[in-house]
């Protein structure tokens, strides 16, 4: 009967031994470099979402600009003059037409410029959003693979946003890791 006890202690003990080093690995793959990639992800989607905003407002600020630029192109070429003669409608004109000529350079010029700008921000957006999807894929597939959906659904429930802190919380994230660790080794000890 004694012998039957303590084989059962000895498999409890080794069973608890298992499932914390099952427990250290599964930790050691949802952090990688001290970074949690739950929170890394969700990060990469939050600034995802922030980039396609301000990519899109850049698209609505180049529309307008090109409207305005009609516009005033319109405009330039509206005004009209009165002359007295031929001679003074032609220079008028000539300087009319340098005045517009100068308007139209300095808009394509502008035009040409944040086009430009445009066409870099776009880029980096794009690798941004490139970049993130695969670490997003990779966080998936980690978690897919290597955490129960129970507990998924587990931490997720126990996950809470902190708005303050600026990072997600976990409910009794103390009784883990580590600190788990010690109050199981304290356990065996009393238990022995």
């Amino acid at each position: 009967m004694v012998n039957s006890t303590s084989n059962e202690d000895a498999s409890k003990v080794s069973h608890n031994t298992e499932a914390l080093e099952k427990l250290k690995y599964l930790e050691a793959k949802i952090m990688v470099g001290g970074e949690n990639l739950l929170e890394k992800a969700e990060l990469q989607e939050k600034l995802l979402a922030e980039s396609e905003a301000e990519l899109q407002e850049r698209r609505d600020k180049e529309a307008a600009l090109k409207l305005e630029l009609e516009r005033k192109e319109a405009e330039i070429l509206q005004i009209e003059e009165s002359y007295g003669t031929l001679q003074e409608e032609i220079v008028g004109l000539n300087k009319k037409l340098k005045k517009v000529f100068s308007y139209l350079c300095a808009a394509k010029s502008e035009f040409a410029d944040m086009q430009s700008e445009y066409s870099k921000l776009r880029e980096d957006i794009l690798d941004t959003i490139r970049a993130t999807h695969k670490e997003i894929k990779l966080a998936n597939y980690i978690i897919k693979c290597h955490i129960p959906e129970s507990y998924f659904d587990l931490i997720q429930e126990a996950a809470k946003y902190n708005e303050l802190v600026g990072e997600w919380q976990l409910k009794c994230i103390a009784y883990t890791g580590n600190n788990m660790q010690e109050n199981v080794n304290n356990f065996l000890v009393f238990k022995l």
